[in-house]
């Protein structure tokens, strides 16, 4: 990905390194990088800002990503220490646990039944859990925020305001599900905001 950056954009070598970081390795076709180059061709530096695009549920398959990328996007990232502990890297390695009651046997939720739940929901395929751990379209958030917020402006702010795939449904919804008036959520939001796109750098340089 670094060498197919630097050939479209041979001025701005600098920025391959940081597209590169932002993309699990072999999981992207030529032709589909070659395609988003070629729509940002005369903005390297938007090339960089949406290399997430290229990532959805098909190039990323939820049985290979690490389990930290994993319990990121349910929301769950406090309780990556109890996973480490087991020895638990990428998801596959949870075919280990085939039994609901394993999760509290092993420690993973820490005995927060919620969590649990979330964590065996996802891994047996629950609907409406998988739809919530996919990053949010503008249509997502819209979808979510109408379900917590009462007023229309405080809807079309969020909407407006949080870029796309910019948070997972559980991200939101955990946020939202405080139940206090939106001006005080508001800068909880834009912190999770700004954290995802930091862990996301973070998590693809550690992977590389």
């Amino acid at each position: 990905m670094k060498g197919l950056f630097e050939r479209f954009y041979p001025e701005h070598k600098s920025l391959a390194v940081e597209f590169a970081n932002l993309l699990p390795v072999g999981k992207i076709g030529m032709a589909k990088l070659q395609g988003h180059f070629l729509a940002y061709r005369d903005s390297p530096e938007s090339a960089v800002k949406h290399a997430r695009d290229l990532i959805n549920e098909e190039t990323v398959q939820v049985a290979e990503m690490h389990i930290k990328d994993w319990l990121h996007r349910l929301n769950l990232l406090q309780l990556y220490k109890n996973f480490k502990k087991h020895k638990i890297t990428r998801v596959n390695q949870l075919s280990m646990i085939d039994d609901r009651n394993l999760i509290d046997d092993y420690e993973l939720a820490e005995g927060n039944q919620r969590h649990a739940t979330r964590i065996w929901e996802m891994m047996t395929g629950h609907d409406e859990v998988k739809e919530n751990f996919k990053y949010l379209s503008k249509h997502g958030l819209r979808q979510i925020a109408m379900q917590y917020l009462d007023k229309e402006r405080d809807i079309k702010e969020l909407v407006d305001s949080v870029p796309e795939k910019s948070l997972t449904g559980f991200h939101l919804r955990d946020l939202l599900a405080f139940k206090t008036n939106f001006a005080t959520i508001r800068p909880k939001i834009f912190e999770m905001v700004l954290f995802n796109k930091r862990f996301d750098q973070k998590l693809y340089h550690y992977i590389s």
